[in-house]
């Protein structure tokens, strides 16, 4: 017969078992604190690199708008139908006589780096070449207006400057070519003796270089538009002073009497 298991437990085992509960418990928390510990900075870093690539993304954006902010303030001639007109009206733009892409707004690029001309140095046949043909030193735009609505109606049509540098404005011309009034005029900034140059129709306001109201424009008619803007070197203001600055203009339609207000 087997002999029944002592009650006795020796001590000393007591407290190494007790010792290697409490090493174990210890080593668990150390662990479990470390793993804590490292998701605590696995989150940090990923929130990290979030950050960096939304500041990169808006960085990026910020350029990109700034950029075009920048061309279409310094370098681009526009060409603006108000679109309620267009769509209401049936009024739109296109720089071919066919219409194949009609709408409501035409952007021309303007010269970089010109130097002034004179009137005479424009080729004679600037007009009879449609959308945009730029020279060396002049930027020219031909475009048409039509009118595919239902009734005729009137228009303004509005050249303003919208911004300029370094006196830029008292030595520039705008010659306008239009199947409405036929042939071709020249508008520049009045003379500092308030005169108009010789030779030009002057500015409306020193802002302004027309505002002019074209009346019964019949349906299914077209009226053709040819815009060349240089500088003059025989105005007395082609100074060495505006080397450097820049002009920008745009060209606006309006209906008189739109449908939307009767």
């Amino acid at each position: 017969m087997k002999e029944p298991l002592s009650p006795y437990v020796d001590p000393e085992v007591v407290s190494r078992l007790a010792e290697d509960e409490e090493y174990t418990e210890a080593a668990r928390s150390l662990l479990l604190k470390r793993r804590a510990l490292k998701k605590a900075a696995r989150r940090v870093t990923k929130a990290k690199k979030i950050t960096l690539i939304f500041l990169i993304l808006l960085l990026l954006l910020l350029t990109t708008c700034t950029a075009s902010y920048i061309q279409e303030r310094m370098g681009n001639f526009t060409i603006n139908l108000n679109r309620i007109d267009m769509y209401r009206q049936g009024i739109s733009l296109c720089d071919t006589p066919d219409f194949a892409d009609p709408t409501a707004r035409l952007v021309a690029e303007m010269v970089k780096n010109a130097t002034n001309i004179t009137l005479t140095d424009l080729p004679d046949n600037i007009d009879m070449i449609d959308g945009q043909h730029n020279g060396a030193d002049y930027m020219a735009y031909t475009f048409y207006i039509r009118n595919a609505g239902k009734e005729a109606i009137d228009y303004y049509v509005t050249i303003p400057v919208e911004s300029q540098s370094k006196g830029v404005d008292n030595a520039v011309r705008v010659v306008l070519y239009s199947s409405v009034k036929g042939g071709r005029e020249v508008y520049a900034k009045r003379a500092k003796n308030g005169k108009p140059e010789p030779d030009t129709i002057p500015f409306v306001r020193d802002d302004v270089v027309i505002n002019e109201l074209v009346k019964n424009f019949e349906v299914g008619e077209v009226h053709k538009y040819c815009v060349v803007i240089y500088l003059e070197g025989n105005d007395p203001e082609c100074i060495d002073n505006i080397i450097g600055g820049m002009i920008r203009f745009s060209m606006n339609f309006n209906v008189k009497d739109p449908i939307a207000d009767r």
